[in-house]
């Protein structure tokens, strides 16, 4: 069948033309150089056509494919060997199909004399054999990779057929590979050419997986062993990796007679000698101690922990006999060249490896001078060396379990590093790390001042460094990571040195990630803190600060809050706190403020119950009549509308003392949050319980010198947002600047790290004075949004 007219494409690109008088046929290869675009793009659209018409496909674009292929340059090649492998991906056609086709294209170029070419398309052949079924594999490709073995090849043929038969060895059973594979792949491992033998011994891991633990023992260890002393460094570390590999699949008896001596054999060796194969062993040395751990004795462990530890200070030592003038032989009779680059990749590797080897030593720093090999890695000069270490702190943590107080001044110590790469690999996974000194009474409510002070310092330091970058994505990582504190910290501590640090960089940093992140930071040290003074306080400060701020950012990032306190609070802390100062935000000069007002609506509503949130309810009904008559922005109104059609969905739920509301899922989760904010509020010593008023609420203090919660709450518990609101005394403002003054350990005007002394003031600090929170009333938002229209 021809092609449809608008597939008939030649290997030029371009649409065919019908034939013509002078004989044109259907996709005739153009010989002109400059046509060589038209021709890749043609190769590349076979899967497409072939998805269309296989059957015109193959009949008249295949042939003629196949026929340019010998002729044509490398890039076309390898387009076609893409396109080949795409139509096998895709199924689009059937594989006894592919096979008389494609696969014997790809089989004839496989041996291009081009070495390019040659390796491109053994490639895609390797590909093949993981879609093709191990019949079509025996029958089509397994003698082509027998032939390529033979010694009578070239040697890149041989290492051809070493490719070839690590693949088909995945795909076939164990007798199939002991009688069609077994001896080419021992003649490989004898091979006079150090490449062949190399790149036998590199597949010799998936061989020993398709023969499995019995026949591997008999054929391949043997193999593996002789190959493991070859005088040829690449083929030393070839059976070295393949002898890790194939840990999992050998049996105990193996491993303890002849895995174990080899090991230690080729480690000796590698550490005597000092050449390129040391860090190769040096990286791979973490994983055959974990392969092997449950077959080492107490000596044969100590081994291995010595060698780690020798290898570790291989830069050091070099370093010293450096500077005693040992290593300055006669540079016109011995040239030498410089190893101080091969023993940093040690190191590194070392840096790297050092969980496991810990692991085998029990979690005991002691053995094998463990832990100064620790604070040497910590404290070295190479970036690269101090940021894999970093990477791995948390493990180490783990791993050491009650002894993790001894790598505390470690961490305090990486936290002060001044490289960035350093503090993105320790940020990370800094809460693992944290939580494993929590675990261990090292930090916590009972931590000492000391280590607290010290642990704040550092961290601040490191918040610091990231905050003067332009990654403004770690630095809100780390402002994110940073809630983990709440676990590490006394309540009072936090509230003292670390809710005024948050509450500066509300205000200084720029981008809004690294806001949204302090801001659930600083609502988690909210969810802590253990006074209900201090609660009402950051509650105060949230409001003034950010909802009644001159930036509309602020009061944007406000709104954002009020989602994230829906999120994390109980319903009856955010009537309590937001409710009223959110409403009061319906007069903002901004539209995209009133914007985001309406779309918290909805969740506000969904917090009322009836009858005692009847006021905060037709408070709210008023901000909705008020946004539809006034709102004159085109989107704001669009917000209006979308918000009157969610409202109308939500019923508030009525409750009497005879019948209360009926209790869903969501009314389950917020009454555990407010058990646990209760809880939360219960000083030490005395039971919760005995704190508990009617109806489940916070207490709060009413006597005539209690402060006012943020929304202006009167006698009756429900809040108003009057249009002529009391302005706050000169005294309590003084007061509670002096208080700010007294209780803020970092200035807001710059990031300064306050020093240990100072840290440890706040056990000495007397009880704030609560400041008079600010009245959210409509009249200020009024004026402030006149002032607005006429700047």
């Amino acid at each position: 069948m021809p092609l449809p007219l608008p597939l008939r494409v030649g290997l030029d690109g371009a649409p065919s033309r019908p034939a013509a008088e002078g004989g044109e046929a259907l996709c005739d290869v153009a010989d002109s150089s400059g046509d060589a675009g038209q021709r890749l793009s043609a190769v590349d659209a076979l899967p497409r056509l072939m998805g269309a018409d296989p059957a015109g496909c193959l009949a008249e674009v295949v042939p003629r494919l196949t026929l340019a292929l010998p002729a044509s340059p490398p890039d076309f090649q390898r387009a076609a060997g893409a396109s080949f492998l795409a139509v096998l991906r895709r199924e689009l056609l059937p594989q006894s199909t592919f096979t008389q086709t494609f696969l014997q294209s790809i089989l004839i170029s496989v041996d291009s004399k081009d070495p390019v070419v040659a390796a491109a398309w053994l490639e895609t052949l390797l590909d093949v054999i993981d879609l093709l079924p191990s019949d079509v594999i025996q029958q089509e490709i397994l003698g082509v990779a027998v032939e390529k073995s033979q010694l009578s090849h070239p040697a890149c043929s041989r290492v051809a057929g070493c490719k070839l038969i690590g693949r088909m060895a995945s795909k076939f059973d164990p007798y199939t590979i002991q009688t069609e594979l077994l001896a080419s792949v021992q003649s490989l491992c004898q091979d006079v050419d150090c490449d062949v033998r190399a790149a036998m011994c590199s597949q010799l891991g998936a061989v020993a997986h398709g023969l499995g633990p019995q026949e591997t023992r008999a054929a391949i260890i043997p193999e593996l062993v002789e190959l493991a002393s070859d005088e040829e460094v690449t083929v030393r570390l070839a059976a070295f990796r393949t002898l890790v590999d194939m840990l999992d699949i050998l049996d105990a008896e193996t491993c303890t007679q002849t895995i174990i001596p080899l090991a230690t054999k080729v480690c000796e060796s590698s550490y005597e000698t000092r050449d390129t194969s040391l860090p190769v062993i040096a990286r791979l040395l973490g994983k055959l101690c974990s392969g092997l751990n449950g077959y080492l004795s107490s000596e044969q462990k100590q081994t291995f922990l010595d060698f780690y530890s020798n290898v570790a200070r291989l830069k050091n030592l070099h370093k010293a006999a450096a500077a005693r003038n040992e290593l300055n032989p006669m540079p016109d009779l011995v040239p030498q060249l410089d190893p101080s680059e091969r023993y940093m990749e040690c190191c590194e590797a070392c840096a790297y490896n050092f969980p496991a080897m810990l692991l085998l030593a029990g979690g005991d720093l002691s053995r094998s001078n463990l832990h100064a090999t620790f604070t040497d890695l910590v404290f070295d000069p190479h970036g690269p060396v101090r940021r894999v270490v970093a990477a791995g702190f948390h493990e180490v943590c783990r791993l050491l379990g009650p002894s993790v107080h001894q790598v505390h001044s470690e961490l305090v110590h990486l936290l002060k590093d001044d490289s960035v790469e350093v503090l993105a690999a320790l940020v990370e996974r800094l809460p693992l790390t944290l939580a494993a000194f929590v675990r261990h009474g090292v930090l916590g409510p009972a931590a000492k001042p000391e280590l607290v002070a010290e642990l704040t310092a550092a961290l601040m330091t490191s918040e610091c460094v990231i905050a003067n970058t332009t990654r403004w994505r770690l630095h809100a990582g780390l402002l994110q990571r940073l809630s983990s504190l709440a676990e590490c910290f006394p309540a009072d501590h936090l509230y003292h040195c670390w809710v005024p640090t948050i509450f500066q960089k509300l205000h200084t940093v720029r981008p809004i990630p690294c806001r949204q992140a302090a801001a659930r930071t600083l609502l988690v040290f909210l969810q802590n803190v253990r006074q209900i003074e201090h609660r009402q306080v950051i509650c105060a400060r949230i409001g003034e600060e950010l909802g009644q701020n001159d930036s509309c950012h602020m009061r944007k990032l406000y709104l954002d809050i009020c989602g994230m306190v829906l999120d994390i609070f109980s319903k009856s802390f955010f009537k309590q706190y937001f409710f009223m100062t959110t409403l009061a935000l319906v007069d903002d000069p901004v539209p995209n403020i009133r914007r985001g007002l309406c779309l918290l609506l909805s969740r506000m509503k969904a917090t009322l119950r009836l009858p005692a949130d009847k006021r905060r309810l037709q408070e709210l009904e008023a901000v909705v009549r008020q946004l539809l008559v006034t709102e004159q922005d085109r989107d704001a109104a669009a917000a209006v509308r979308l918000a009157i059609i969610q409202l109308d969905k939500i019923e508030v739920a009525m409750e009497t003392p005879g019948r209360p509301a009926l209790l869903l899922e969501v009314d389950a989760e917020d009454g555990r949050r407010q058990r646990q904010e209760q809880q939360q509020l219960a000083p030490p010593g005395r039971p919760a319980d005995q704190r508990r008023l009617s109806r489940g609420r916070i207490p709060v203090r009413t006597s005539a010198a209690s402060p006012t919660t943020p929304t202006g709450r009167d006698k009756s518990g429900v809040g108003a947002a009057t249009a002529t609101g009391r302005a706050r005394p000169a005294g309590a403002a003084a007061a509670a600047a002096a208080a700010g003054r007294r209780h803020s350990l970092v200035e807001p005007s710059e990031c300064r790290i306050p020093s240990l002394a100072r840290l440890r003031m706040r056990d000495t600090l007397s009880e704030p004075e609560l400041p008079q929170p600010p009245s959210a009333t409509r009249g200020q938002n009024q004026r402030r949004r006149l002032g607005h229209a006429a700047r």
